[in-house]
């Protein structure tokens, strides 16, 4: 099953924010991949749109590339929203140990978008 996980950083350009996590340790392309979408009026341009397996293997891909980015920013902290409402907030110095732990709880929200 795969879905598509919005991604929003003001930070940086959705461009290098793509080739930022494609050279992230752990990616895979069969389990994950990222696009700019194209410009569209009223679509905001700092999206990047992530089409993630929903297997472990691809999420964590994600997360753990989002909080490599996180890191090397001034950001202290990813913001990830689920579809049901739910928000979670995962401190970027996140240990690469406790990926699994933040894979499980984003499972349980069916995660609709993360801001960086």
């Amino acid at each position: 099953m795969e879905t598509d996980i919005l991604i929003k950083c003001n930070w940086s350009t959705m461009r290098d924010l793509e080739i930022f996590l494609e050279k992230c340790e752990g990616w895979h392309s069969e389990d994950i991949k990222v696009e700019v979408p194209p410009r569209i009026r009223g679509v905001d341009p700092q999206l990047l749109v992530a089409i993630v397996s929903m297997t472990g293997v691809g999420l964590g891909a994600l997360i753990s590339g989002v909080l490599a980015v996180a890191r090397q920013s001034t950001t202290k902290k990813v913001v990830i929203q689920g579809k049901n409402g739910a928000k979670l907030e995962i401190p970027a110095n996140t240990s690469p140990h406790k990926v699994d732990y933040w894979i499980a709880k984003l499972k349980e929200i069916d995660v609709q978008s993360i801001e960086i």
